[in-house]
């Protein structure tokens, strides 16, 4: 930022706004000058700057009166001021620092030295803004583990309750069980209980990853080509499709080209929404995986004949823990966590995840990735 940062100059003695100006805007600065404290304020009301380089014998209004109003000021309190004054005695300078002043120069000034302290104090905004700025996202990764904190306390007490009353309930009747009832109904009893563990491991797997995620996984990213990634998040899906007898159609990129992505964050995404296609999509119907290539990026796009998504569950398909209810979906298990886990590594990839669905025809995702 430091050289092509935006300097505020208040002087009213012309000779000195032209030898500073010519000599910040000579290093890349972008000035503005100011011949008054009224027209200074007005300057920094209508776009802020980076740094005020300012004056104290102004007229009318000096420059100490200029830099109370500004600290007393929410938004500009923070931009950063360096007084420019023949005023060369203890008792200015200490009313310079005292009114909000970072630095003080003496006139006549060294032009060396003004472009010393302006760069120094250049790179302190910019530290300070970065700091502000991995504030703001360590607050965000907070924000997403405490909301990930509720939703794993509301899940514990609907999604896990089922699976642990099934359990339980199977481990109450193989209680006190006769050797004769056990090999009647022993190995029913316990598939069920290992069902429901395998569905509670999920979904605390599930919960897991989009907190790890969510507060900042790591991407190994590369240039990928596109084709052959496309046929990694094929391999074994159609064992499932088949099983269904559903078509699975791919048709493959109609030229060679690289895509940006981490390879095993990626193929996670790929194959949830493929696996998610199979699944919703009733027997004998058809998904498609095909791709659109555009001069910056790549469309990936999975579409399917099944059950559809109502409209009004669109815009919160891709929420934590957000099922679409209905009588079809309700026989078909899953964690509600998949499409959330999905959006997350898109995001991170810098891409788009878009929904296009109608209800009992169908849907199609689609991912826009960039190109390597």
């Amino acid at each position: 930022m430091t050289n092509s940062a935006n300097i505020l100059l208040v002087d009213d003695t012309p000779s000195n706004l032209d030898v500073l100006t010519a000599m910040l805007k000579e290093q890349g600065y972008r000035v503005r000058p100011a011949i008054n404290g009224e027209l200074a304020l007005e300057a920094v009301k209508a776009s802020p700057p980076d740094l005020i380089l300012l004056d104290i014998n102004l007229p009318r209004m000096n420059g100490y009166e200029v830099c109370k109003l500004l600290k007393a000021d929410e938004t500009t309190k923070d931009i950063p001021v360096i007084f420019i004054s023949a005023l060369n005695d203890i008792e200015a300078i200490v009313k310079a620092f005292e009114v909000g002043g970072v630095d003080y120069i003496t006139k006549p000034f060294k032009l060396r030295e003004v472009l010393a302290r302006v760069a120094t104090h250049l790179v302190l905004v910019q530290q300070r803004r970065q700091i502000e700025e991995r504030y703001v996202r360590d607050m965000k990764h907070f924000e997403a583990l405490d909301k990930m904190k509720e939703q794993f306390v509301q899940s514990a007490t609907h999604d896990l309750k089922n699976p642990l009353s099934i359990i339980m309930g199977y481990v109450a009747l193989l209680d006190g069980m006769t050797l004769q009832e056990f090999e009647q109904f022993g190995k029913e009893y316990v598939e069920g209980i290992s069902t429901g563990a395998r569905r509670i491991q999920s979904l605390i797997t599930d919960m897991l990853d989009l907190a790890q995620l969510q507060t900042g996984a790591h991407l190994n990213m590369e240039p990928t080509d596109l084709e052959r990634f496309l046929k990694d998040g094929l391999r074994g899906a159609d064992v499932t499709a088949n099983q269904k007898s559903i078509a699975l159609v791919y048709t493959p990129p109609h030229k060679s080209v690289d895509i940006m992505i981490d390879p095993k964050q990626m193929l996670r995404v790929l194959d949830n929404l493929i696996t998610n296609a199979i699944k919703y999509t009733p027997d004998g119907g058809r998904v498609d995986v095909f791709t659109d290539i555009y001069d910056d990026s790549v469309g990936i796009r999975v579409r399917d004949t099944g059950f559809g998504i109502p409209q009004k569950d669109i815009p919160h398909i891709f929420d934590a823990f957000y099922r679409v209810r209905g009588e079809q979906n309700s026989k078909i298990s899953g964690t509600g966590l998949g499409l959330a886990i999905v959006r997350t590594i898109v995001e991170q990839h810098g891409g788009v995840i878009e929904v296009e669905s109608e209800l009992g025809h169908g849907s199609m995702f689609s991912i826009f990735l960039r190109r390597a």
